[in-house]
């Protein structure tokens, strides 16, 4: 696991990814970074990575040039692994919130964690959870995201996304059992 591009490019973690969490493949996170690049410029979109595990994908979005990246996930062991490499980057706290907190309840209570809007949201639960379509849900119920602003949904190739009829997909990529849909709002 390393850092596609960007001012951290390269870089990589320390120590071992706890067994439970399962990052995205380099490969997988590069394609869905090169098709992002042809909807929005990185430069200081606030991103919100639900289900961050290693926090790779929020970490990534600031090593492009993000100016927020708000992460959470439940497992305080995550959390932590997050919380490291993002210190050995030597991030400035200013630019990143970790939030340990199942990820349908700050969806629904936003407002006691940010004011923030988003331009980009990433989420990756665990498959065997199916709440894809719980969090499509309440984020389409929601003001999170910015208009225009990107939904990046990675998920089982078992579970179907139900789609907001307001809501555009502009493209879905698969990688073995893991779809990746790309929908704009």
């Amino acid at each position: 696991m390393r850092i596609v591009s960007g001012e951290f490019k390269g870089r990589q973690p320390k120590g071992t990814i706890p067994a439970f969490i399962r990052p995205s493949m380099d490969s997988t996170r590069e394609t869905i970074f090169n098709i992002l690049t042809n909807y929005l410029d990185f430069t200081d979109i606030n991103v919100m990575d639900l289900c961050c595990g290693t926090g790779i994908f929020g970490i990534e979005t600031l090593s492009r040039g993000a100016s927020h990246a708000f992460m959470v996930d439940k497992n305080f062991k995550a959390l932590q692994f997050a919380e490291q490499f993002i210190k050995s980057l030597e991030i400035e706290k200013a630019k990143y919130s970790l939030i340990q907190n199942d990820v349908l309840k700050v969806i629904q209570h936003i407002s006691d964690f940010t004011s923030k809007k988003f331009d980009l949201i990433f989420f990756d639960p665990p498959y065997k959870s199916k709440i894809s379509n719980s969090i499509i849900s309440l984020l389409s119920k929601s003001d999170l995201i910015i208009e225009n602003g990107i939904i990046v949904a990675e998920h089982s190739d078992k579970e179907q996304l139900i789609i907001p009829e307001k809501w555009k997909k502009i493209k879905e990529r698969k990688f073995g059992e893991t779809i990746v849909d790309f929908i704009q709002i």
